[in-house]
């Protein structure tokens, strides 16, 4: 694991979208909790399964997707490297995780899903 990561500040959208090019799973520890939740959407997005604290909004878009290992955000940061070490050292979990991430956003996270979601919710309402 020593040589197989790397932290990163802010990327701007094409960085990002290299990042994700290369890589094959994702931890992120920050400090607060996340509100959005953007960066394990995005990774998840392009099958990449990501190990992440459950705080924040990560809970709720991991159980819609199943895309990742969370962590409780009270443990210690080497934790969060042993997760990530963990779904590293099985490619086949990992990528059967991506693919299954990947879907989830698919079927959650695009304007066409979210319209579906509307508009079933107006005919319930409107009825």
């Amino acid at each position: 694991l020593k040589d197989g990561y790397r932290v990163f500040g802010p990327l701007d959208t094409q960085a990002r979208r290299d990042f994700y090019q290369e890589i094959s799973t994702l931890a992120i520890a920050p400090r607060e909790p996340e509100s959005k939740g953007v960066i394990p959407l995005e990774a998840m997005s392009m099958g990449i399964p990501v190990v992440a604290p459950s705080s924040g909004i990560v809970p709720e878009w991991f159980h819609m997707v199943q895309g990742g290992l969370l962590v409780s955000p009270e443990l210690p940061v080497w934790m969060y490297a042993k997760s990530f070490e963990l779904l590293s050292s099985i490619p086949e979990t990992a990528d059967k995780m991506g693919e299954t991430a990947a879907e989830g956003v698919r079927a959650y996270f695009t304007m066409e899903s979210a319209a579906a979601r509307l508009a079933e919710e107006l005919e319930t309402t409107v009825k």
